[in-house]
């Protein structure tokens, strides 16, 4: 009988049993005495590994380590991911901490852009939002409901609001847009 034929009766046509596709991949390892082999069986249970895959894991290690490629030892990528989740949650304080101070001085900002047009007796120069202007200039023609959108203002900003009808009044006044239904038109 052939060695990879099945046995009659036992269901395994075309597959070689277990075994045999087992001891094809064994290698036998002889150490240099019993002592070795002890040191190396605790050494694998302190790992919470078999004897062989401590050993599989050893060999793969050490070739990794000289120099055929970018290859890195498991200890080495689970070190250097411990250290990427550092550093990115470093990152993600660092951004947390700037959205907040951005989100602050963007609301100081439109405060400061803000307060000459929402004072009815200002004296003085009072400078458009040049965005605004910007808008009319490029679109030609902008609707009462993407005007807002478009310069970023949030339906609930009520002093931004008034503080650009304000600046919208301004430049009707002074013949540069127009106002008809349901659009302000750029006319210069």
């Amino acid at each position: 009988m052939e060695k990879n034929s099945p046995k009659k009766g036992k269901g395994r046509v075309g597959r070689p049993r277990k075994s045999e596709t087992t001891a094809k991949r064994q290698v036998n390892i002889y150490l240099q005495s019993m002592v070795q082999k002890e040191e190396w069986t605790q050494l694998a249970s302190d790992e919470h590994m078999s004897l062989s895959n401590w050993v599989q894991y050893r060999v793969e290690d050490s070739l990794s380590m000289n120099g055929d490629g970018p290859r890195y030892s498991r200890k080495h990528l689970i070190d250097r991911n411990a250290d990427l989740e550092k550093t990115n949650r470093a990152l993600e304080q660092d951004l947390e901490i700037k959205s907040k101070a951005y989100e602050a001085l963007d609301g100081e900002l439109k405060t400061i852009r803000v307060r000459p047009f929402m004072d009815p007796v200002y004296q003085g120069y009072r400078e458009l939002h040049r965005k605004l202007v910007a808008t009319f200039r490029e679109k030609k023609r902008v609707s009462y409901a993407d005007l807002y959108s478009l310069l970023g203002i949030h339906p609930t900003d009520i002093d931004t609001i008034k503080a650009v009808s304000n600046q919208i009044e301004i430049l009707l006044n002074c013949g540069v847009i127009e106002q008809d239904l349901r659009y302000w038109r750029w006319i210069q």
